[in-house]
């Protein structure tokens, strides 16, 4: 997870106590937002990566920490919902492929 205006935005509506909880937990159990943008860097532009990698934090929980190659999730492995990605992709861009 990364840190941005984000997680403030999700607590302003709240009171002080719970703003201040939020702080504390993104402190905690995020990383800056440059880092959390190093996966999706990682997986597109190093030549070491194959189709079918796929790249998270090192740390605990794969939260935060350098980009390390972890196990995609069940939703990832799953083909119905690869389809229903590529058709929303398709349907948003304008672009298909056959």
């Amino acid at each position: 997870m990364s840190r941005s205006n984000f997680i403030d935005s999700a607590w302003k509506d709240r009171g002080a106590a719970a703003q201040m909880m939020g702080r504390i937990f993104s402190a905690i159990a995020t990383q800056p937002t440059e880092q959390g943008a190093l996966n999706q860097l990682h997986a597109a532009t190093a030549p070491i990566v194959r189709g079918g990698d796929f790249f998270g934090p090192s740390g605990s929980g794969e939260r935060k920490g350098n980009v390390t190659p972890v196990e995609a999730s069940n939703e990832a492995k799953d083909p119905t919902v690869g389809k229903r990605l590529w058709s929303a992709a398709e349907k948003l861009t304008g672009v298909t492929y056959l």
